[in-house]
């Protein structure tokens, strides 16, 4: 922070002064927490603060300040009954409690070979789209330059996280080089037993990690490889470090996870950080709250904590779906995914109808194989709780609700 204040000192007072009789290293710290549902109508003040709003340097202090806020953009695909199948695009303010929709030629239309990726610029998205990276401000609601380069190995399934000024992207398979098979054993959330994996032509899954300096988005730098080959895998950052969880290819490096250190520049294996005993063969889904690591447990849908001490998760409590859904989807199937919103775990929940209805096998935006089912009438909603303030997990439903026959296809968590 003393670095960016020092450049900042370099503008001076007088004339220029963001604010008169302020020092400019001051008035940009008073700046930088100004809440972002106010920075537009600011930006109308003067240049100098739209200038200064914009800047790289203000985006570094929120960072370093941590008082950057959270939006989550959420994609979803228009049922198969529907003459063209579509996107519709959706952004959650958590701060004004409010939801909307997006539209705009520059969003991607169908899902073929998509994948939304959270930047480290605060309020921007990147989209992949098969080869080729967009960039897009959801502020501006359009396109910025320059577009990150294509990936150095084009893939697919593969786990991405963003911290660091880094934009990083783990394993995952050749695009377009696999195909997908049934395996006997496993479940998917109370249906008959079965389960999916990639199967990538005896080539496995990619060892192979890069990342994406966000400040000049000019190319991608291959980083050491992974010890084991992961695709499917769930990636979070936590303490400066990068964690790859999951998705590997046999017992060994499915129960397994790996953390990237920067410093050290090199990749240390965690044995039993998704173990089978606890999470089956399902694939994992974590989070991280208050700087710790969270993860569901299907099909139970319990909510567990990971003791770095220990190395062992610990159930802190179940999402109690009964209570919230209506009583003709308390027996329905049901997809959820995690969020972390300040100091709160959100999990989105969408009910699906029974096996009988199976419409067709479907990889999802995030690289995880699915079955494509007809969706039940239950709206897809969100459940909200503070799961580190001690006690019972106090649930709540937040007043956010989306079309039910909708297939979520990909979400990003968009720093403001």
């Amino acid at each position: 922070m003393k670095r960016q204040l020092a450049l900042a000192r370099d503008h001076g007072d007088g004339d220029d002064a963001l604010i008169p009789g302020i020092p400019h290293d001051l008035a940009l710290l008073c700046l930088a927490r100004l809440p972002s549902r106010s920075q537009a109508k600011h930006r109308c003040v003067s240049v100098l603060w739209k200038q200064a709003l914009e800047s790289r340097t203000l985006s570094s202090l929120r960072l370093q300040l941590n008082i950057l806020e959270t939006h989550i953009l959420l994609c979803f695909m228009s049922p198969s009954s529907c003459p063209q199948r579509s996107l519709s695009w959706w952004v959650i303010d958590p701060i004004c409690v409010r939801y909307y929709p997006i539209m705009h030629a520059s969003l991607p239309l169908n899902g073929n070979g998509f994948r939304s990726i959270a930047s480290t610029t605060p309020g921007q998205v990147l989209f992949l789209e098969h080869f080729h990276f967009t960039r897009f401000d959801l502020f501006r609601r359009q396109n910025v330059w320059p577009c990150p380069p294509p990936l150095l190995t084009s893939r697919s399934g593969f786990a991405s996280a963003a911290f660091d000024g880094h934009v990083y992207v783990a394993g995952g398979y050749i695009y377009n080089d696999y195909t997908l098979v049934y395996i006997a054993g496993g479940y998917i959330h109370g249906g008959r037993a079965q389960r999916y994996q990639f199967n990538n032509n005896n080539r496995g899954p990619l060892r192979s990690v890069e990342r994406l300096d966000c400040t000049g988005m000019s190319k991608w730098e291959r980083l050491p490889d992974m010890q084991y080959g992961r695709a499917g895998a769930a990636a979070v950052a936590m303490d400066g470090k990068l964690y790859a969880i999951g998705g590997g290819q046999h017992e060994e490096s499915e129960c397994s996870g790996e953390v990237w250190d920067p410093k050290k520049q090199e990749w240390l294996l965690v044995p039993q950080l998704w173990p089978s005993q606890v999470f089956g063969h399902s694939t994992a889904k974590v989070v991280v709250v208050m700087g710790r690591l969270l993860a569901i447990k299907e099909p139970a849908n319990e909510i567990m904590v990971y003791e770095v001490a220990t190395g062992l998760w610990k159930s802190i409590g179940c999402v109690p779906l009964g209570t919230f859904c209506s009583a003709d989807a308390v027996n329905s199937l049901f997809f959820c995914r995690l969020f972390g919103v300040g100091n709160e775990l959100w999990v989105l929940v969408q009910s699906e109808l029974s096996d009988d209805l199976l419409d067709q096998d479907h990889v999802d935006g995030d690289g995880i194989w699915i079955e494509q089912r007809e969706l039940a009438t239950q709206d897809v909603f969100f459940l909200a709780c503070m799961p580190f303030s001690g006690g019972l997990l106090a649930w709540r439903r937040l007043p956010y609700c989306f079309d039910g026959s909708f297939r979520l296809l990909s979400s990003a968590t968009i720093p403001i």
